[in-house]
């Protein structure tokens, strides 16, 4: 049975996206992005909000870094993807992340001091990478 593995989520950044680079040369940015789920409610009228780790690579990842903040809202297209690692104690861990194929920066608040920057980077405007970039 084949599969699909396909994630879109909408929200906003709960801090200053992080860059740092691979051994290979490959520009990574990693955000956390708070989503809200309207169908879940948490009491006294607030939803469910899940945090999830968003990490881009390459020129996404670049444009990540330069145009977004703390509490821009985001459009996020990808897939889920999976980390592996033995810890210091020799504990296998792994943890589930969203690999960015496509960001839509939307609009900033009224309140915001910046200008409104409403752009979109698409994964197929990226170079292709040979090999794995973690």
């Amino acid at each position: 049975m084949p599969g699909f593995n396909k994630v879109v989520l909408c929200g906003n950044l709960t801090d200053n996206p992080k860059q740092h680079e691979t051994s290979g040369g490959t520009m990574v940015s990693e955000f956390v992005c708070a989503v809200d789920n309207p169908h879940r409610w948490v009491g006294r009228g607030k939803h469910e909000t899940a945090f999830v780790l968003v990490k881009c690579f390459g020129k996404l990842a670049v444009a990540v870094v330069n145009n977004r903040r703390v509490g821009d809202l985001v459009l996020v297209e990808g897939h889920l993807t999976t980390e592996c690692w033995v810890d210091a104690e020799g504990q296998n861990k792994q943890r589930m992340f969203v690999t960015a194929e496509s960001i839509q920066f939307l609009p900033r608040s009224e309140q915001s001091q910046q200008p409104q920057a409403d752009e979109f980077v698409s994964f197929d405007d990226l170079p292709e990478m040979t090999t794995t970039p973690f």
